[in-house]
């Protein structure tokens, strides 16, 4: 398993690791046909990593300086930040926001998500998916400090069964936490972040963002601190990343 201290390291030695990775040809890209996509993809990646911007704003800085989407497109993407953090991290309470209908998904605020959305609305949506997590995942460790059983599902048997239609399902599979001592004599909560499928060049870092405010907010409730967290990937791709040497 790749071992990084900081997002930035991880950055880089990821970029050059997708590069030497096989060429695959993709026609089919979520319920999109006939992109004849050109990539190379990374198959059962795993890494771990300590440091991860904390706010939004570092988010954006960082992703600007390593990533063409986010230069692209940084005020939107701030936008759909902002609000997908909140519905994700506090999904119960987002709705108790609004005295009318909430507004539409957040996913219309992304540049490329917004196009991906069947009919008005999208498939599934993560915010769904995380009501209860928190409270359960802490409410479990609590219990018992040493438990291997809090984890969280996002992909569900639903999803199973729609994986051959034309529709979306979710890239994450779920998240375990666990409290561990990973060998500097503190007890710190560990994340395992389980994902099905990851675009690098437009969704890896979100991703990563928002398991990390996952994990803090669980290790805040446990009044411990945050250790590694550590992703695995079943298919990382990337139709963007150079194919020649990095150094």
């Amino acid at each position: 398993m790749r071992v990084f201290q900081t997002l930035t390291e991880a950055e880089s030695e990821i970029r050059r690791d997708l590069s030497k990775g096989p060429e695959i040809i993709s026609t089919r890209v979520q319920q999109q046909t006939g992109l004849a996509l050109n990539g190379r993809e990374r198959m059962g990646y795993q890494y771990s990593v300590m440091e991860v911007p904390s706010s939004v704003s570092d988010l954006i800085r960082f992703g600007k300086e390593h990533f063409q989407v986010y230069r692209d497109h940084e005020l939107a993407i701030t936008s759909w930040l902002k609000d997908e953090l909140y519905r994700r991290l506090y999904p119960n309470e987002w709705y108790d926001t609004f005295d009318e209908d909430p507004p539409d998904c957040s996913e219309i605020k992304h540049p490329l998500l917004k196009s991906t959305l069947e009919g008005n609305y999208p498939s599934y949506t993560y915010q769904a998916r995380m009501v209860g997590a928190r409270q359960q995942v802490a409410r479990t460790l609590r219990a018992n400090p040493d438990t291997r059983r809090a984890y969280w599902p996002i992909y569900l048997g639903i999803d199973a069964l729609r994986n051959g239609d034309p529709t979306r399902v979710p890239c994450s599979l779920g998240y375990s936490a666990m409290i561990r001592d990973m060998g500097d004599g503190q007890q710190k909560l560990i994340l395992f972040y389980l994902e099905r499928s990851c675009d690098f060049d437009h969704f890896w870092l979100s991703d990563v963002f928002f398991a990390r405010k996952f994990q803090a907010m669980i290790a805040e409730d446990l009044g411990i601190k945050v250790g590694a967290l550590i992703h695995y990937i079943i298919s990382f791709h990337s139709f963007d990343v150079a194919t020649a040497e990095i150094y």
